[in-house]
């Protein structure tokens, strides 16, 4: 065999017959995602941003080099070769989602402020904490440093937070790993790309998360046929400041499970509205008086869909808000009473502007700037004489707790409906 042949079938040897197969880094069970039928209501969703918690410069793993991917020097995170960045992981966890029926919420490509991204129900974040990696560059002795495969694995700590019980609801772990065997240009960003979708697969597989998210659509609504018919009361006509006293008599803050909200009377019999996600599953909630007094209040009704329910304590003479029949305009004075924060903060009072009227999910929403911070949910929109125009139900926030001046109130008419509640009129 002459020289040149033998040459020849070495190399083909070296490039071919024993390129070897690269080691997985580790191995993790994918759970089944179900996707989403139609029957189930999905909470919209929001992903929000994801945080990678490595130390610069902490050794993930190796990276390697030449057909034979040899050990080159160890691959260390932002060690200057392997970028990642919000936009990539941001369009994984969507096309996830997508693929299972969940709705998403948010323009990925909006270069300002999303204007879509208010209706998302939940927003969703991750924490990576562990990231491990082989990525070899076959061809990096010829100056090619974006060709590549290998192997990667990342586990996420996610969490998922309610913009309508304004607090985190859900925290879930999930795995996920990938294996690129063939060599592709962005081979070392496509493994962590695909490790991060299998994390958020298996997210998608948690009954946990399912159970926070979805419910059937029976579910939604926990209301009798027979109306509840109250007497109605007499609407203020001077302004709010001759009868504040009053006012902030009729609102209650409302506590059920660990968290509290806020809410009003609208008999003297003892019935009062708040939300129903201030309620939930509750049957009895602690109702508390501004005097600092507290009662039991039993849950009658709930409507998720409008996000309205009806509880009524034993006692009787309570303080009864009157009910604004016609519709407000854009541009007038209204008011909020609510408990925001803290239950000490009862029955506090702020002060906006009817801004527009919006439609969620086909429900329509009163928008104003008047503040509504968690604790405030449930609470009265009273109009500038201090007549109920809405029930307070979601606000708007940047960097956690900011408000952004952008508040959402069902329609006092519709929150009754929503509930079979009437009023018989006073002659």
């Amino acid at each position: 065999m002459s020289r040149f042949v033998a040459t020849v079938l070495v190399v083909t040897i070296l490039a071919v017959g024993c390129s070897p197969t690269l080691k997985q880094v580790e191995e993790v069970e994918v759970r089944e995602v179900v996707p989403f039928e139609p029957n189930e209501v999905v909470r919209p969703i929001e992903f929000t941003k994801i945080v990678v918690k490595l130390p610069r410069g902490e050794r993930i793993g190796m990276l390697q080099g030449g057909l034979l991917c040899i050990d080159q020097s160890p691959l260390t995170w932002r060690g200057g070769r392997i970028t990642l960045t919000g936009d990539q992981f941001t369009e994984a966890f969507r096309e996830e989602l997508e693929k299972a029926n969940c709705p998403v919420v948010g323009d990925p490509n909006s270069l300002f402020e999303d204007t879509s991204a208010w209706r998302a129900e939940f927003l969703v974040a991750g924490l990576i904490q562990e990231m491990k990696a082989n990525v070899c560059y076959p061809y990096m002795g010829m100056g090619d440093h974006d060709t590549a495969k290998g192997s990667a694995y990342m586990k996420v700590d996610w969490q998922v937070y309610s913009r309508l019980q304004r607090r985190v609801t859900y925290e879930a772990s999930t795995e996920g790993v990938s294996n690129v065997t063939a060599e592709i240009a962005g081979g070392d960003t496509q493994m962590f790309m695909d490790a991060f979708a299998m994390a958020t697969q298996n997210l998608l597989g948690d009954e946990g998360f399912r159970k926070v998210v979805v419910r059937p659509r029976e579910q939604d609504v926990n209301v009798p046929s027979e109306k509840i018919r109250l007497r109605s009361v007499e609407e203020f006509a001077t302004r709010l400041s001759d009868h504040i006293s009053r006012n902030r008599m009729s609102v209650v803050t409302v506590f059920a499970g660990d968290g509290h909200g806020s809410g009003f009377f609208i008999s003297e019999e003892g019935h009062l509205l708040t939300n129903e996600h201030v309620v939930r599953d509750a049957r009895f909630v602690t109702i508390k008086l501004i005097t600092g007094r507290e009662l039991v209040g039993e849950v009658l009704r709930t409507n998720r869909v409008r996000d309205v329910a009806v509880v009524k304590v034993e006692e009787k003479d309570m303080v009864p808000l009157p009910i604004r029949r016609t519709s407000p305009n854009v541009g007038d004075d209204v008011y909020v009473l609510g408990s925001p924060l803290e239950e000490e903060l009862n029955a506090t009072l702020t002060k906006g502007v009817v801004s527009g009227f919006r439609k969620q999910n086909d429900q329509r929403f009163i928008q104003s700037d008047a503040s509504t911070l968690p604790g405030c949910s449930g609470g009265p929109l009273l109009d500038s004489n201090g007549n109920v125009i809405g029930v307070a139900a979601i606000g708007l926030y940047t960097g956690g707790m900011a408000p952004m001046g952008v508040n959402f109130f069902v329609p006092i008419d519709e929150a009754l409906q929503s509930v079979n509640v009437a009023f018989d009129r006073t002659e």
